[in-house]
């Protein structure tokens, strides 16, 4: 899904890959590859790896057991309580592509 660009003018994209991110990935790259764009100018961050357990646990209520009055406060107050880690994950995703530009550069 779309959610706008960020201050360096890229475009930011958010997609849930649950256990399927393996699959998903090698579908992105083989579209890339299908219409000549480099894998390069693509960002993939991995913020399930940021998730805590309250989160999960919330997640586990609402999606599996169908509790979701007690699952999603969870839920979101796991978010709420991980989102420095988040903030995080992000900066480092922009260290990451302005190392990149800066290489690109030299």
């Amino acid at each position: 899904f779309y959610v706008g660009r960020d201050e360096f003018g890229f475009e930011v994209y958010i997609l849930g890959l649950a256990n399927h991110k393996d699959v998903a990935v090698r579908s992105i790259l083989s579209i890339l590859k299908i219409y000549n764009i480099p894998s390069n100018q693509l960002v993939i961050a991995d913020s399930l790896k940021e998730i805590n357990t309250l989160t999960r646990v919330g997640g586990f209520l609402s999606r599996r057991l169908g509790l979701i009055k007690i699952g999603r406060p969870l839920t979101i107050m796991g978010i709420q309580m991980g989102y420095f880690r988040f903030v995080h994950l992000v900066s480092e995703v922009k260290e990451q592509i302005l190392s990149n530009m800066k290489k690109k550069a030299v």
